[in-house]
């Protein structure tokens, strides 16, 4: 029974740490020190000029998955490319460092991470999206991805 109990306990250990890697040498993606109210401001200027929606990403760098999506991001350029005719991005910290409660309290609950909130070029509140959905096996679904971007990209 002992036996049985530790290699559960190990097995799950092992699953958490494969979905979630440790983060040493890894770049920060999120600052937990920017101020996300003038951040939004400064992205509103860019994605009017610009004609695009604004996504913001919500994570943090303790976020296993947040690393994932960037990184599937930056190794398909399909996905990048529509994401980046279509959407201005704002990153969005929430650590134990900076939970940016404040910011994020004028948008639907956020429920996992990382998460999307889509806004209109003028900030305008438009969807909210777990990021579960879009996700395949232990990395993200193409079709499903860029489903969401054209999806919610500017009309």
């Amino acid at each position: 029974m002992r036996l049985t109990r530790s290699l559960i306990i190990v097995g799950c250990c092992l699953a958490f740490l494969a979905a979630n890697p440790p983060q040493a040498n890894r770049p920060p993606l999120y600052d937990p020190l920017a101020d996300p109210f003038e951040d939004l401001q400064n992205t509103i200027v860019e994605a009017q000029e610009a004609g695009k929606n604004i996504l913001l990403n919500i994570g943090g760098n303790w976020c296993g998955w947040c690393y994932t999506l960037d990184q599937y991001i930056k190794d398909n350029d399909d996905v990048r490319e529509l994401l980046e005719a279509n959407f201005v991005v704002l990153k969005v910290n929430m650590s134990p460092e900076n939970r940016n409660e404040e910011f994020l309290e004028q948008y639907p609950k956020v429920i996992a991470y990382p998460y999307f909130f889509v806004l209109a070029s003028d900030g305008t509140y438009l969807h909210a999206q777990r990021t579960g959905p879009l996700e395949e096996g232990r990395s993200y679904d193409k079709a499903k991805l860029m489903g969401f971007l054209r999806e919610w990209g500017p009309q």
